[in-house]
């Protein structure tokens, strides 16, 4: 197996899920997204979410393909427009160099 110093392209897709520390191709997960209207009231700005999830790298037939779900709870969002919470679902095909 290619060891953490091959750049991330020239990994197999096998060796991700072991990787992350799981097996069979599944993973945790998180990358909220933090965003500031630097228009609004100072205490108006922010949306800060918190929270992860779980994917997986798997294939069907011989297309691979990462699947994810993530929820994030907002410590702090906009009074009016902000929500309380996130959920997000993520599929996506692979096609790695060979």
């Amino acid at each position: 197996m290619p060891g953490p110093s091959l750049p991330f392209r020239q990994r197999p897709i096998r060796d991700w899920g072991q990787n992350n520390g799981l097996p069979k191709g599944w993973y945790l997960t998180t990358s909220p997204v933090i965003t500031a209207n630097w228009e609004a009231d100072s205490d108006n700005r922010w949306t800060l979410p918190i929270g992860g999830g779980i994917g997986r790298v798997f294939k069907i037939g011989k297309q691979p393909i990462n699947a994810q779900v993530t929820y994030y709870y907002n410590l702090d969002s906009p009074e009016f427009t902000g929500g309380d919470s996130q959920l997000r679902a993520q599929w996506t095909f692979l096609f790695p160099a060979h």
